[in-house]
C-alpha cells in the first residue's frame, strides 16, 4: 500500500470494503469477542492486494483494476495435518476431449467464472470453526473493537482445505441438478436426456467450461447460474474465450479453435552470464539450469501431444482446429 498514490490507494481501499461485503453476504465470518477463544484457533489474517487487467473485446489490455483478497493464515490451523486438502483440476487431455464432444456434436460452448467461489461453501460445523485476527483496515471496515476477533464460519481463502471443499461443495449442487460425475476424470461431468448424452461440463477451479443442447440442457444450465453468483458467462461463438491460459474460438460450423500464443509470449528469455555468451560451449552455471528448467515447464505447458490428429509443434505456433 505504501507504493500506491493517494488515488490509487482509495480505489484498493473501495476494493478491500468489496471483498469484506462478499464474505458478510455469504456468512463466512461473523464479529465476536476474544474472551474464552482457544489461543491455537486463533489463526493470524492477511490481505493480498493485486491488480486485474482490463480487456477490450478484441482481447487487448485497457487499464487494471485493483483486487483485494482477505486470507487467514491456514498454515497455522491445529488440525492442518487431519484436513482432507487434495482437490483435482482439469486436465489439458480432459478439456480437449471436452472441446472435441462439443465440437462433433455440434454443440455451443460456454464459459463462466464463478465469483468468490470458496465462499459459496457449506458452514463449518461449531466444534470446527476457528477465528481470525484481521489487519487493521478490515477492522475499521467492520468497526471491530480491540477485543474482537472473526469466527470464521466457512473454509475462507487460506485454508489449505478450501479448494476441497469448493470442490465437493460444486459437485453436490451439479449432481442434485442431474449431472454425473466421471469416475475417470473428477472434473468434468456429464449431462443426459433419458439416455442421450446432451451436454458435458468440466471445471478448473473456479472456470466452467461446458457445452450442450436442447431443453433440459438450458434449463440445467440455468439452474447453474442461478446456484452461484457468475462473474460472468460468455459465448465461444460471440466472442474469444480465455480459460486456463488457453484462448477459445467457436466457429459458424461448431469447429473450435485454441491458440496459447498470448500466453507463450509471456515467457521470458533464459538471462546468460558474460562467461557463457562469451563461449557457447561452456557449461551452464547452477542459476541458468534453474532458469532453463523453469522456462521449459512453462512452454510444455503450452504444448497438447496429439489433439483430433494434428501435433502442436510450438508454443509460438499454438492454433489447434478441433473439428
Amino acid at each position: 500500500m505504501k507504493k500506491l498514490s493517494e488515488i490509487e490507494k482509495e480505489e484498493m481501499r473501495t476494493a478491500m470494503k468489496s471483498e469484506i461485503n462478499s464474505f458478510l453476504e455469504k456468512d463466512a465470518i461473523e464479529i465476536a469477542s476474544s474472551a474464552g477463544v482457544d489461543p491455537q484457533k486463533l489463526l493470524g489474517m492477511r490481505w493480498v492486494l493485486t491488480y486485474k487487467p482490463v480487456l477490450d473485446e478484441a482481447g487487448a489490455k485497457t487499464g487494471q483494476k485493483p483486487k483485494a483478497r482477505l486470507i487467514i493464515r491456514g498454515y497455522e490451523d491445529p488440525n492442518l495435518l487431519n484436513l482432507r486438502r487434495d482437490s483435482p483440476t482439469l486436465s489439458m487431455h480432459s478439456r480437449n476431449l471436452l472441446l472435441s464432444l462439443v465440437s462433433i456434436n455440434h454443440w455451443e460452448l460456454s464459459c463462466g467464472d464463478v465469483k468468490t467461489a470458496f465462499l459459496n461453501g457449506d458452514q463449518v460445523p461449531p466444534e470446527e470453526q476457528l477465528f481470525g485476527d484481521p489487519p487493521v483496515e478490515a477492522r475499521e471496515i467492520l468497526g471491530m473493537k480491540d477485543d474482537e476477533v472473526l469466527r470464521i464460519m466457512k473454509v475462507i481463502y487460506g485454508l489449505l482445505n478450501a479448494p476441497r471443499a469448493w470442490m465437493d461443495k460444486l459437485s453436490k449442487v451439479l449432481e442434485e441438478h442431474g449431472w454425473i460425475r466421471s469416475r475417470l476424470e473428477p472434473c468434468v461431468w456429464r449431462l443426459y436426456e433419458q439416455e442421450k448424452l446432451v451436454g458435458v461440463l468440466g471445471c478448473h477451479v473456479d472456470d466452467l467450461l461446458v457445452g450442450g443442447s436442447g431443453s433440459w440442457y438450458d434449463s440445467r444450465i440455468s439452474l447453474l447460474r442461478s446456484s452461484f453468483p457468475l462473474g460472468s458467462w460468455q459465448l465461444a461463438k460471440e466472442e474469444c474465450l480465455t480459460f486456463c491460459g488457453c484462448e477459445i474460438k467457436q466457429q459458424s460450423n461448431f469447429d473450435v479453435l485454441c491458440s496459447q500464443d498470448p500466453y507463450s509470449w509471456t515467457i521470458d528469455e533464459i538471462p546468460l552470464s558474460r562467461k557463457t555468451q562469451a563461449d557457447l560451449n561452456a557449461s551452464s552455471n547452477q542459476q541458468e539450469v534453474r532458469n532453463l528448467r523453469a522456462a521449459l515447464g512453462v512452454e510444455s505447458y503450452t504444448n497438447a501431444p496429439l489433439v483430433s490428429g494434428q501435433r502442436v509443434n510450438s508454443a509460438r505456433n499454438s492454433d489447434v482446429s478441433l473439428g
